[in-house]
């Protein structure tokens, strides 16, 4: 499955397709302590803001970041916060700040990752109520199987002061994901290591980032490699993908309870082989409503091998599936690699290849009512505005912000705005 999700990503974009071989290859409920900086606030410009799409900043390469591969973070100031995979003092990713001044925004990197300390992150930071940033690494670190840190703020910067390393001997290793608190417990999934070498779910220590085990995948029937962010819902329970493993080796969605002794792991659906019944390979993270409906997309199976938008609802102690859309490919987008923002009772995804006749593997951005009604094509990328968004959108006020990995002014992506 793994395979068929690079090959899927080769049609859109090369230069993109390269850094997620790369990825792949290297393997909301928050705590008092943790929650109050992300939550999103009613932005006094918003009367002013103009309605569609606006480009916010574009990436420069090091020493300022490169092709951010995920989704934003947002403080109660507006402040955006994410990471590149590339680019910074040492071209091996960085932290970024972009706050607003004026009408717009500036872009500060507040850490350049040496190698030591990781390399390559892939996913949005976590944003502690004490201005403390919690961030993953793919690589790097004592092991080279990446990395989590703490960045505490320090006068007008940030200092290390947390770090904990992955892939000693056999343990997990190259966390795709960034963190989700729950109490004062921190969560990550690993893309590799673990006990049967297929991923993990760790639990870290808010302070001093020490890790701990608490399941493995990739044992008979079980999920494998996990890329994405867990997510909480309002009881403490995560949810999250795999991209691979299951009944049929084409991906899961799994439901882990934690507990004091490390807590437990079910399967709660099977994505079929890649074909018209069903999606296959979820990339990313997910999205629950409040009664409890899971969202999410695939990156292949559906009608037409494109791609699917989901929805899961539980029924008794089972789960039923509905396809709320299979992607088409060309103007109506291809290989969703991020997961979905839900506003409302409407869904805001993105699609990392497609568009139209003047950029055909650049993407889009969509908007889909949760009952499946009313798939729109919002903004279709052109790449001079950025290509191939993979991580997705963070709602703030009543605009949504995300990154696209390419494209741009410099060709090593962007950071937008998108106004319904």
């Amino acid at each position: 499955m793994i395979d068929l999700v690079r090959a899927n990503c080769k049609r859109a974009h090369a230069p993109i397709a390269a850094l997620l071989t790369l990825a792949f290859a290297c393997g909301t409920s928050s705590a008092a302590s943790l929650a109050a900086r992300h939550g999103p606030r009613a932005d006094a410009r918003e009367g002013r803001l103009p309605k569609g799409f606006t480009v916010l900043y574009s990436f420069a390469g090091a020493p300022d970041g490169a092709s951010p591969l995920g989704g934003l973070s947002v403080d109660g100031n507006g402040n955006l916060f994410g990471t590149t995979f590339v680019g910074g003092a040492n071209d091996l990713g960085t932290v970024f700040e972009l706050a607003p001044a004026g009408s717009g925004f500036v872009e500060t990197v507040l850490h350049s990752f040496t190698g030591s300390d990781g390399s390559n992150p892939v996913d949005n930071p976590l944003l502690g109520s004490d201005g403390t940033i919690f961030a993953t690494a793919l690589a790097g670190g004592s092991y080279g199987g990446g990395t989590a840190l703490a960045l505490a703020q320090s006068g007008s910067g940030y200092l290390e002061s947390a770090l904990t390393s992955f892939g000693s001997g056999s343990s997990a290793a190259s966390p795709n994901a960034g963190l989700v608190a729950v109490g004062d417990t921190l969560y990550t999934t690993t893309s590799s290591g673990g006990k049967y070498g297929a991923g993990a779910i760790l639990a870290l220590n808010e302070n001093g980032l020490a890790a701990t085990d608490v399941y493995d995948f990739g044992n008979k029937k079980d999920g494998a490699y996990p890329l994405a962010n867990l997510i909480a819902d309002s009881n403490g329970t995560l949810y999250g993908t795999t991209i691979a493993g299951g009944t049929a080796a084409a991906g899961t969605i799994f439901r882990f309870v934690p507990s004091q002794s490390g807590g437990t792991e079910k399967v709660i659906w099977d994505f079929e082989a890649d074909g018209p019944t069903d999606g296959a390979s979820p990339n990313d993270g997910l999205a629950i409503d409040a009664a409890g409906d899971i969202y999410g997309t695939t990156a292949g199976g559906g009608d037409y091998g494109y791609g699917t938008v989901f929805k899961l609802h539980a029924t008794g102690k089972k789960w039923a599936e509905t396809i709320l859309h299979s992607f088409g490919g060309g103007a109506d987008g291809s290989v969703p690699i991020a997961g979905l923002t839900l506003v409302g009772k409407a869904l805001y995804g993105s699609t990392s290849s497609g568009a139209g006749s003047a950029c055909v593997g650049c993407g889009t951005l969509f908007r889909i009512k949760s009952t499946g009604a009313g798939y729109e094509v919002l903004h279709s990328f052109m790449g001079n505005d950025g290509a191939n968004p993979l991580g997705a959108m963070v709602l703030s006020g009543s605009a949504l912000y995300g990154t696209a990995a390419s494209g741009g002014a410099n060709q090593v992506g962007v950071v937008f705005r998108f106004v319904p």
